[in-house]
């Protein structure tokens, strides 16, 4: 999926260069409190971070600086406080992304949690330090010619209500990227092989790229193979890298428009923690807490959007009896489907 905070002070192209990060659970947070200078019962501007940190002003006209291996980048909201961190090592960036950044003063490999938790920590540190995540996924890439694993072990949960996450990206068994919210978004954030980095290139490399598909596309549509499942996904302002808004339902979602059959069983596709076509409510609820809202389904006002290509007259698919919408930061939402206290869709979407 792409980008989630659109209105936020973005660093860097985290949907295309970074990856995603995994779901927000309903249970208490059991991640770090602190990473650096920011603690989740603080309220602090970026300027105030700046000053913390002995950094120059420029890293605030910035919201980046960086050293010889390493990229610090802090998201700020519309009030001015920051809302999260990420630190990264910056082998992994393309040159663009480091000159976005000022050059920092002291040495970014020292920021670490209060478990003593860092860039190049192991998976073994890091369980052992805070438990099992709340959710992980993993995929194999190509970098410099060699082909490297890459892991992502996500910690969500609740303070006082609030959402907080921290996320390890592990490459090759160790920490090379770390990103810490202290508000972070309630829901799922992304679903399946869309979980990737370049989400929508993982996404044609599992289920083959659709036939009569041109520099013009938007919209992609698959079924599979058994006919009992459905994906279309919305292609991202960066052409195939990335996908803006995907839909996962047990009916066909896309009108007027041809889907490839893929041999690749959507129904099995989940998120990271586990929630798939066929779960039960009671689950959702367990995983993700209380929606933000609950609507019952109306075609016209609540669901007829979701479908590409729907028009006027159309014949729309049976949705279900009423959708739990989980609503972020800016423009990320999703939306659970629930037929006979079953999950019958994901709908995520980044996009207006």
């Amino acid at each position: 999926m792409n980008a989630f905070f659109k209105s936020l002070h973005w660093l860097m192209l985290l949907g295309a260069t970074f990856g995603i990060s995994s779901i927000s659970a309903a249970q208490t947070y059991t991640g770090p409190r602190c990473f650096g200078s920011l603690c989740i019962d603080q309220e602090v501007t970026a300027e105030d971070l700046i000053h913390r940190i002995g950094e120059s002003s420029s890293a605030w006209d910035r919201h980046s600086i960086r050293d010889e291996r390493t990229i610090l980048s802090f998201f700020v909201s519309q009030d001015s406080e920051v809302v999260g961190i990420l630190l990264t090592d910056s082998s992994n960036q393309k040159a663009s992304a480091k000159d976005l950044s000022s050059k920092a003063k002291k040495d970014l490999r020292a920021w670490k949690t209060g478990e003593d938790i860092g860039l190049d920590s192991s998976e073994e540190g890091i369980v052992k330090a805070y438990g099992k995540p709340t959710g992980q996924y993993e995929f194999q890439t190509q970098e410099n010619g060699a082909q490297v694993t890459v892991k992502n072990l996500s910690y969500r949960g609740r303070v006082n209500g609030v959402v907080k996450s921290a996320d390890f990206t592990m490459r090759n068994g160790k920490a090379s990227r770390i990103e810490f919210w202290i508000q972070g978004d309630p829901g799922p954030t992304c679903l399946g092989y869309t979980c990737e980095p370049q989400s929508a290139r993982a996404v044609f490399r599992e289920l083959g790229k659709p036939k009569n598909m041109t520099a013009n596309t938007d919209v992609i549509c698959y079924q599979s193979e058994d006919g009992k499942s459905f994906l279309s996904a919305y292609l991202g302002h960066h052409g195939e890298a990335d996908i803006d808004v995907a839909f996962l339902s047990d009916f066909p979602n896309c009108l007027h428009k041809t889907a490839s059959t893929t041999k690749n069983s959507l129904s099995e596709w989940k998120t990271s923690e586990s929630i798939h076509l066929g779960s039960s409510e009671e689950e959702v609820v367990k995983v993700y807490g209380k929606p933000t809202r609950e609507e019952p389904v109306n075609a016209a006002k609540c669901c007829k959007y979701m479908i590409p290509g729907s028009r006027k007259g159309d014949h729309l698919p049976d949705f279900g009896q009423k959708v739990l919408f989980y609503e972020g930061m800016e423009l990320h939402q999703t939306g659970f489907g629930i037929r006979n206290g079953r999950v019958s869709f994901i709908w995520i979407s980044d996009s207006e």
